[in-house]
């Protein structure tokens, strides 16, 4: 259910921070990343579960979520906010 609601709200963030003319190109970024960090995060989750247990693996899980949202709340919604600036006084400059 998070993962449902989760990347397509991400996939519109992003393609809404790309060029019109570069959102084919973000839009495969961004599901060859989501395709890379899964695939590399599986083996490494499992490499940790081998040498050091599931506790481990399940706390290296709970962190990775704390940092993510960390990012998304000061370099992700930076942009976007920057983007909106941008935008609007493109509007401005088109309508004057």
């Amino acid at each position: 259910m998070g993962l449902g609601f989760v990347e397509p709200a991400l996939n519109a963030i992003m393609i809404k921070l790309c060029p019109p003319d570069r959102r084919g190109a973000g839009n495969s970024t961004f599901f060859t990343a989501k395709d890379l960090g899964g695939g590399a995060g599986a083996i490494c989750l499992g490499f940790i579960s081998l040498s050091a247990g599931f506790k481990t693996v399940f706390l290296y899980s709970a962190l990775s979520i704390i940092i993510a949202f960390f990012a998304y709340v000061f370099i992700l919604r930076r942009q976007m906010k920057n983007t909106q600036i941008a935008k609007q006084s493109h509007l401005k400059a088109n309508v004057s």
